[in-house]
C-alpha cells in the first residue's frame, strides 16, 4: 500500500500519529529497523499497523472492508465470567479433568477485567487537577474584579486552559459568549467591585 493510503499527524500533546480510514492510530514502538507499530487508539480495539517509510507492510484485526476487530465489553462479574470458562473447560475436557478453584483465578481474571474497564475517578483533582480547579476558582472571582479588568483576567483563564485541555474551551467559549464579550449578561449585570466598599458588614438587613 502507498503513502496515500495514510497520513502522519501530531497531537496536541505533541504524540505522533496516523490517520487510516478515518481511524486514529498512535505511535506504539518503532523498532530497530525503523519500521513503526501503530495501535488504534479506540478502547478495546485491537487494530494495528506496521509501517516501513512511506509504506504500510503489515495490517492486523482491520477487516476487508475498513472496520476494526473489537473486543467485547465485559460486563459480568468475575465469578461469572469465570464459571462460563469452567463450563467451556469441561464441555471440552469432561468433568474429570481437573479445574483450578475460583479462589486462585480470582486475581487473574479481575486484573483481566480491570485492563478493560475504565477506572472510575477516586476524586475531583483526578478529573480536572489542581490547575483547572485553580482556573475555576478564578472565573468564579472575576465579579470581584474591576470592570475594565475582567476582559484581560479572563484572556489569562482562556490561556491558562488551553495549557490544560482543549476540553476546556467549551466552557470558556460559553462564558465568553454569555457574560464577557457582546454578551448576553454583560459585566455591568453582575460586577460588584464597585459595591465590596460600601456593602454592609454585616447580615442584620437581611434579618429584616
Amino acid at each position: 500500500m502507498n503513502s496515500n493510503n495514510f497520513f502522519v499527524i501530531t497531537t496536541q500533546q505533541g504524540n505522533e500519529g496516523i490517520i487510516f480510514n478515518d481511524y486514529h492510530f498512535g505511535l506504539k514502538r518503532t523498532n530497530k529497523d525503523e519500521s513503526k507499530m501503530w495501535a488504534c487508539i479506540k478502547k478495546l480495539c485491537k487494530a494495528s499497523i506496521e509501517t516501513q517509510a512511506s509504506s504500510i507492510i503489515k495490517m492486523k484485526c482491520i477487516n476487508p472492508d475498513g472496520t476494526h476487530e473489537i473486543d467485547k465489553e465485559p460486563t459480568a462479574s468475575v465469578s461469572m465470567l469465570y464459571d462460563e470458562q469452567v463450563k467451556k473447560f469441561r464441555r471440552t475436557n469432561g468433568n474429570v479433568s481437573a479445574v483450578p478453584v475460583f479462589d486462585r483465578m480470582k486475581s487473574s481474571l479481575h486484573h483481566y477485567r480491570s485492563s478493560k474497564q475504565r477506572k472510575i475517578p477516586k476524586d475531583s483533582s483526578s478529573i480536572v487537577g489542581v490547575e483547572a480547579r485553580r482556573q475555576i476558582g478564578n472565573i468564579l472571582s472575576l465579579p470581584l474584579l474591576p470592570r475594565q479588568e475582567i476582559q484581560t483576567a479572563f484572556c489569562d483563564i482562556i490561556e491558562e486552559f488551553s495549557g490544560i485541555s482543549s476540553r476546556f474551551l467549551k466552557l470558556t467559549d460559553y462564558i465568553l459568549r454569555t457574560y464577557i464579550a457582546h454578551a448576553v449578561f454583560p459585566p455591568s449585570f453582575w460586577d460588584v467591585f464597585d459595591l465590596i466598599g460600601i456593602r454592609p458588614k454585616t447580615n442584620n438587613h437581611a434579618e429584616g
